[in-house]
């Protein structure tokens, strides 16, 4: 009886343990639960990959994502706040409509700023590339943003009340 338990207690600590030693940081690879840098991570490690960079390539690469890191972090911080923010509104104040004008103001702002942030940063990395590696970068992106909208599509299909026709706009807004 007591080798059993042993035994028992042993298989469930291994079943455990290896999925935890499979994955770079003991998460879930990538997964729901992974947090943004090992996604970050991996992401760098299969365009590398994919893109055949040098040793060279590989550590600006890795240099233009970390001096990015801070501030693209803080953008999505702001962005976060002000969606807070906005949800916490009260619709029956009496200067609601003044808050939501200066939300929304503010949120335009942030967005100009993620998109230019975002623009700066592919340029540095298109920077890195050379003209075979950039024209496979814009193949790749193209075929991630084709996956990206069918599954998007497939979300949408599957809700009801959606569909192709009129007044099936974003977030069923009938628009």
């Amino acid at each position: 009886m007591k080798k059993s338990m042993i035994a028992a207690g042993l298989l469930i600590a291994t079943a455990l343990a290896v999925p935890a030693m499979a994955c770079p940081g003991g998460g879930q690879c990538g997964g729901p639960g992974a947090n943004q840098e090992s996604r970050q991570q991996m992401m760098q490690q299969r365009m590398a990959d994919e893109l055949n960079l040098s040793d060279t390539q590989k550590a600006q690469f890795k240099k233009v994502h970390e001096d990015a890191r801070p501030t693209m972090q803080a953008m999505r911080d702001a962005m976060r706040a002000n969606r807070d923010a906005m949800q916490k509104l009260d619709p029956a104040a009496s200067d609601y409509s003044a808050q939501v004008d200066k939300l929304a103001a503010e949120k335009g702002a942030l967005v100009e700023g993620m998109m230019k942030e975002r623009g700066r940063l592919q340029a540095e990395i298109a920077a890195i590339l050379t003209p075979e590696q950039r024209a496979k970068h814009a193949e790749l992106r193209k075929a991630r943003q084709g996956k990206w909208k069918d599954r998007k599509d497939e979300r949408r299909g599957d809700r009801p009340g959606r569909g192709d026709g009129p007044g099936n706009g974003p977030r069923g807004m009938g628009m």
